[in-house]
């Protein structure tokens, strides 16, 4: 199962395109499912969710240290 950016609604990136590649990137290990028993789905929820976790605590520490043109 691949989820892409036009099946998702409400999906504007708000010109962070860099920021968004790379949830972009994590979020397509979603295809691994399909090769994956159904007991071993939890692990790849999981893998994808601390990845995406990772992510966007980046770009909040970014924000906070006056990334992105903020004060």
């Amino acid at each position: 199962m691949t989820i892409s950016r036009t099946d998702r609604e409400g999906d504007d990136d708000g010109g962070r395109g860099a920021d968004a590649a790379r949830v972009e990137a994590i979020l397509a290990a979603l295809g691994e499912l399909d090769g994956t028993d159904v007991e071993g789905h939890a692990e790849v929820y999981q893998r994808i969710h601390d990845r995406l976790a990772e992510e966007l605590n980046q770009d909040q520490d970014r924000s906070a240290n006056g990334a992105h043109g903020s004060p």
